[in-house]
C-alpha cells in the first residue's frame, strides 16, 4: 500500500484549517464513501478542495481514481443483487391545528357594583373614557 504523501497532508491541513489527525479522519471517511485505499482517497480530498494533485501523484493513480468516480474498475467490485422492495404508502401529511381566533378587545366597562345607585365615583373606566348617562 502506497504511503501518503506528508506534504499533502499539510496542504490539506492548512487549505481546511485542521490538525494532521483532523485531516486523517477526513481521508477515512472519503476512502469509505469511495471504497478506495487511503492514498487515493486523500487525492480525491485534495481535488475537492482545489488543490493540484498532479505533484502529489502518479498518472497511474489519477487514471484509478478516475474510474472510481465513474464507477468501473479502481474500486473493489461485488456481485451485488438488486431486490425490489416494497414500501409502506407514503404517510398523509398531518392536518394544521386551527389557529384560535383572539377576540377583538372592546371598551366594555365592566362594573363591580350594581347599577342602582351607582355614582360615577365607584365606576372604574379606562384612561381617556367617559360615562355615558
Amino acid at each position: 500500500m502506497a504511503k501518503i504523501d506528508q506534504r499533502l497532508i499539510e496542504r490539506l491541513g492548512d487549505k481546511l484549517g485542521i490538525g494532521p489527525a483532523a485531516v486523517y479522519a477526513r481521508i477515512a471517511k472519503v476512502a469509505n464513501e469511495m471504497m478506495l485505499d487511503r492514498h487515493l482517497a486523500a487525492l480525491v480530498l485534495a481535488g475537492r478542495h482545489h488543490i493540484n494533485t498532479n505533484k502529489y501523484s502518479t498518472p497511474e493513480q489519477r487514471a484509478e481514481i478516475r474510474g472510481a468516480q465513474r464507477g468501473r474498475g479502481g474500486g473493489f467490485e461485488f456481485d451485488v443483487e438488486t431486490e425490489i422492495v416494497e414500501r409502506a404508502p407514503a404517510r398523509r401529511p398531518a392536518t394544521k391545528a386551527k389557529a384560535v381566533k383572539k377576540r377583538a378587545k372592546d371598551n366594555t366597562i365592566f362594573r363591580s357594583r350594581p347599577r342602582r345607585g351607582d355614582s360615577q365615583e365607584h365606576v372604574r373606566l379606562p384612561p381617556g373614557a367617559q360615562l355615558e348617562p
